[in-house]
């Protein structure tokens, strides 16, 4: 039985389709970062009671937000990896190989069995076909 691997860090890094879903989801959060940042100007001139109340708001806010920025980009990864594993999936079935296992799962690899570069290839042919960058909510396999 032949294995085959797939390196889920260049996969995440390297391909274009996770690129872009990342830039967007960056993109989208960083638009709330910067409406609590900017609440920040509202502390001058406010009673001193008043400043500590709303600083301990705009960090409150700022933090839920970076958790649910994590929150998405756990999710976004993991889509993007559900979109890779069925593209791995179909290059083993073509190759006749048993299995996909990560590149970091092993000591040796014949560079021939690794299809890192093939599945990247077909996520970025994925999202290059739908002519705009994949919204995070949208990364899914199609």
């Amino acid at each position: 039985m032949e294995f085959l691997f797939v390196d889920v860090s260049r996969v995440l890094g390297d391909s274009v389709a996770a690129r872009l879903a990342s830039e967007a989801l960056q993109k989208r959060w960083q638009k709330r970062k910067d409406a609590a940042e900017a609440r920040r100007k509202e502390l001058v001139g406010l009673p001193e009671l008043e400043q500590k109340a709303l600083a301990v708001e705009i960090d409150a806010t700022l933090r839920l937000i970076m958790q649910e920025l994590e929150e998405q980009r756990q999710l976004l990864r993991h889509e993007v990896l559900e979109k890779a594993s069925t593209f791995a999936a179909a290059v083993a079935k073509q190759r006749g190989a048993g299995a996909v296992l990560r590149v970091d799962s092993a000591l040796y690899i014949d560079p021939a069995l690794d299809i890192t570069e093939t599945v990247i290839a077909l996520l970025d042919k994925a999202a290059a076909q739908r002519n705009t960058p994949p919204h995070p909510e949208e990364v899914t396999v199609g």
